[in-house]
């Protein structure tokens, strides 16, 4: 089963070929309108650099804009469009709002659960969080750059495009446990011991509730919510290491 996880894992290389698809068509069609997937790519892209500053993770930041460039541009299309007038509205700061009491709700079943696997025997390791933390040259944009990289690549990826894309295949419960089970997949397994626990709380908790909330709310709030849960473990584990 942790073989078939790993090779589930996988799925993420992908993304970043789509989005290379994509940039191809524009050669062929330089009136698209890629700005907004661009901007969501190139935010991506650098959060995920900044996270260590290294060549590196400037390739790997190449990936992840490449891969955001292409989920925006198969979710909403070339013609994406943003008012600035809603954006300044109203309704914006509510989907902040919002975001951000998700993303407590997240922290305190992410806290909980913590709890109750080392009560359970377990154990659960937040040491690369702290890795990351501590090798960055800029421990100080951390909280940021987790946020921005995570919360909008993954929202935008395993909520909004695997919403678009598996609905056309299966039936609405199915696509939330599959959109689920491979976000958790992306995570990892070697952090908490039993290894399938983190499945369990990602695939079949946290994941089923981030999708009802994107429903309910849409995209721009659940982002807040990832990117608010994000940044608040680094800044807990930087106050740690403090």
């Amino acid at each position: 089963m942790r073989e078939f996880v790993e090779l589930v894992q996988m799925h993420e290389w992908l993304l970043p070929l789509l989005g290379a698809f994509y940039i191809i068509q524009l050669f062929s069609n330089s009136e698209r309108g890629v700005r907004i997937p661009a901007m969501l790519g190139v935010a991506v892209g650098l959060g995920s650099w900044a996270q260590t500053g290294t060549m590196v993770g400037a390739m790997q930041g190449l990936l992840f804009g490449l891969a955001t460039f292409g989920a925006a541009v198969a979710a909403y299309g070339w013609q994406v469009r943003v008012s600035i007038r809603k954006w300044v509205s109203l309704r914006m700061w509510r989907g902040i709002g919002f975001g951000v009491l998700f993303g407590g709700v997240q922290l305190g079943i992410g806290l909980l659960f913590s709890y109750v696997v080392q009560r359970l025997g377990g154990s659960v390791d937040e040491g690369s969080v702290r890795e990351i933390v501590e090798q960055s040259p800029w421990p100080w944009l951390i909280p940021v750059a987790v946020g921005v990289a995570a919360g909008v690549y993954e929202e935008l990826v395993y909520r909004k495009l695997a919403d678009v894309w598996l609905s056309r295949w299966m039936p609405g419960w199915a696509v939330v446990l599959v959109s689920s089970f491979l976000w958790a997949c992306t995570h990892g397994t070697g952090d908490v011991s039993p290894w399938y626990l983190r499945l369990v709380e990602l695939g079949l908790i946290v994941g089923p509730l981030s999708f009802g909330f994107y429903r309910r709310f849409g995209l721009f709030p659940t982002v807040i919510a990832h990117g608010f849960y994000n940044a608040a473990v680094v800044l807990i584990s930087e106050i740690i290491l403090a």
